[in-house]
């Protein structure tokens, strides 16, 4: 891999988990009170932002196989995202989120959206049927899974 898409990469996953950090302590210090549940989900989407600056570190200290081993299921984990009405919501993007989709309920409409670092996830709680894939993630996990086969073709031989 070239270095400077390996810095690029660790940015990335840098600035990501930095924001998601931040909104997650503005949400905690802010003028809500949280049951434990809620609480409890928030201490893990914190753990997650945590492990994407730990991978941005990684990146940056040119540490490229443990940098793609730690990033890669990192990426998988954001690829989807889907709700359904009043049962499940899941939603989580460390960075930019491209995300293609459709909604459930009318399924002739396509949708685009755009986020920036967030986590969401619920039950029991009213929101729109949509599943959708977030294109960003698919596209660093393909580079990443190419990048690892590539490296274990030249380990073989």
């Amino acid at each position: 891999m070239k270095p400077q898409y390996l810095k690029l990469a660790a940015y990335y996953h840098l600035a990501g988990g930095v924001l998601g950090c931040v909104l997650i302590m503005s949400a905690v210090l802010g003028d809500n009170t949280y049951g434990n549940t809620e609480l409890l989900v928030l201490c893990g989407a914190f753990l997650l932002y945590s492990i994407s600056i730990y991978c941005g570190y990684l990146g940056l200290k040119g540490r490229a196989q443990q940098f793609l081993r730690l990033a890669f299921p990192y990426q998988l984990v954001q690829v989807v995202m889907f709700s359904f009405d009043r049962v499940l919501v899941y939603k989580f993007f460390s960075g930019l989120a491209l995300v293609i989709g459709v909604p459930l309920n009318d399924l002739l409409v396509v949708q685009f959206k755009m986020n920036l670092s967030a986590f969401f996830v619920s039950w029991k709680q009213p929101t729109d049927s949509f599943a959708g894939v977030n294109l960003v993630a698919i596209a660093l996990a393909l580079w990443m899974a190419t990048y690892l086969s590539n490296e274990k073709k030249h380990a073989v031989s």
